[in-house]
């Protein structure tokens, strides 16, 4: 009780002992627990994945300003600000290499706050609380009427293709087990426009916002977690489990979900990390796509720039 009691008190202090350090632009990290280091199809990482249809993600993070810890051996904070871009490709029915028919734009501004928790969690340990503006669009990827892609929708299917305009929180955590053994956890929500007013019970005027503002969903929450053995600094098997929950804005539509599981190596280097994975994904699909429930075994490749 009285280690915890210590953290906390130290942990106050180092808020505005970050304020007045000095500040770093452009840095090469933003967060301690970065969502690239997820399962998320959401990821800001470069990605290729197929299995039977072919995915396509292009995304990076690229931070703004940091400032950091005391670096005094006690539990620093940093502050951090962020933008981040990811494009989506995606085939509906095709089955090539490259898919071509559908697409998905997504773009966050955030910030978040990392805790120092060494002394709690072991060397690396880290807490973080972060916020974020985000929106999300789906298109399809071709023009022609005969070439359009049959998409059916029903009276109990989410609208607009699950986008919008959100304000995302999470809270994360990075555990070091043992001397190899590093863990990550993240708990977050994504809270569309439309889901404000319906929290005061005003559904009417919700419905308004999400016909206005195209947005098919009032909440995402989500849980991540991550798994790496670290023994090796150049080859890290890992494993990792992603799930979300799909809240519709509209009370007709029926609540959905999207799980999805990663098992890979990955190498670590000076331009970034590589990572060979399997997936297998489960319930909603992502987009256009996510009135679409299935379960689909990938194989894929990722590389995050570090």
């Amino acid at each position: 009780m009285r280690r915890w009691t210590a953290t906390l008190l130290a942990l106050s202090c180092a808020v505005p002992a970050a304020a007045h350090a000095a500040p770093t632009w452009l840095p090469g990290v933003t967060r301690a627990v970065p969502l690239a280091d997820t399962a998320s199809r959401d990821a800001p990482v470069l990605e290729y994945a197929w299995g039977p249809r072919a995915q396509l993600s292009l995304g990076q993070t690229l931070g703004l300003v940091t400032w950091p810890g005391d670096g005094d051996g006690g539990v620093g904070v940093g502050v951090h600000l962020a933008l981040s871009g990811l494009v989506a490709l995606e085939d509906a029915h095709a089955k090539g290499a490259f898919p071509d028919e559908l697409a998905r734009v997504v773009g966050t501004l955030g910030g978040a706050f990392t805790f120092d928790m060494t002394p709690v969690f072991g060397a690396g340990g880290a807490f973080e609380i972060g916020v974020e503006l985000g929106v999300e669009r789906s298109r399809e990827l071709v023009a022609a009427a005969s070439d359009r892609v049959d998409l059916p929708f029903g009276p109990e299917d989410i609208p607009f293709g699950g986008g919008g305009l959100w304000l995302g929180v999470d809270v994360a955590w990075r555990l070091r087990l043992a001397d190899a053994w590093v863990v990550n956890v993240r708990l977050a929500d994504r809270i569309f426009t439309n889901g404000w007013p319906l929290m005061f019970g005003a559904r009417a005027e919700s419905q308004d916002v999400a016909t206005f503002l195209d947005e098919g969903l009032a909440h995402q929450p989500s849980l991540a977690i991550g798994v790496r053995w670290a023994a090796c600094a150049s080859v890290q098997p890992v494993a990792r489990l992603f799930f979300e929950g799909l809240i519709p804005s509209d009370d007709s539509a029926a609540e959905g979900y999207f799980l999805r599981g990663i098992l890979g190596v990955a190498f670590p280097g000076d331009a970034g990390e590589l990572l060979p994975f399997l997936s297998l994904d489960a319930g909603n699909g992502k987009g256009l796509l996510i009135n679409r429930r299935e379960l689909r075994f990938s194989v894929g490749v990722r590389h995050v720039f570090r």
